[in-house]
């Protein structure tokens, strides 16, 4: 399973260049529910998860919050 999180990471990256957010948080929960290990250690994922904090998508900061505490990042 560890290849198809990373597989979700790396879609959920392609919505951030979007400005798609709400996709990109959709695609990382897949992520994490998935692999919740690789979700953890990826760089990327993290760093969308630090950008999601600081501004998340409209209605969602609880959904972020969640899901950054599930994977150890402080916001």
């Amino acid at each position: 399973m560890p290849r198809r999180g990373r597989h979700l990471i790396e879609v959920a990256r392609a919505y951030m260049q979007r400005d798609e957010d709400t996709a990109a948080l959709t695609m990382l929960v897949k992520s994490e529910q998935t692999a919740p290990e690789t979700i953890r250690y990826n760089g990327f994922a993290r760093d969308m998860l630090r950008d999601l904090l600081k501004k998340p998508p409209t209605g969602m900061r609880d959904d972020v919050r969640e899901l950054s505490r599930r994977v150890s990042i402080r916001g």
